[in-house]
């Protein structure tokens, strides 16, 4: 396995994280908000999309940003491995579903 398939495959901890803060921004409704959830979306779109090949270099920074944003939204450090378990994946996936399954219905 080449360094940047590795990078790759350990990255992916951070897809429930981008999905949780992609639909927080999206519930928000916040236009001001639009420009981060461009930049998440973007994120989600190189971490799960392999044809979307980037340079190891934007790989790494990609790692760095999410590595920085997940401690300020969390208040934790980040320790490799946070988000990767499947308990951590499915409390995420729990809380999306609830939040979306718990907000009002539009008429039809």
């Amino acid at each position: 396995m080449d360094s940047y398939t590795e990078k790759f495959q350990s990255m992916q901890q951070f897809v429930p994280f981008l999905n949780k803060m992609i639909f927080k921004i999206q519930q928000s409704g916040d236009k001001d908000k639009e420009p981060q959830l461009v930049k998440m979306k973007s994120l989600h779109e190189i971490l799960t999309n392999p044809a979307k090949k980037v340079r190891i270099e934007t790989l790494l920074k990609c790692e760095e940003v999410l590595q920085k944003l997940y401690e300020k939204v969390e208040g934790v450090p980040f320790k490799n491995g946070v988000g990767s378990s499947s308990s951590s994946a499915a409390a995420y996936q729990t809380n999306i579903n609830k939040a979306f399954n718990d907000r009002p219905q539009k008429p039809a």
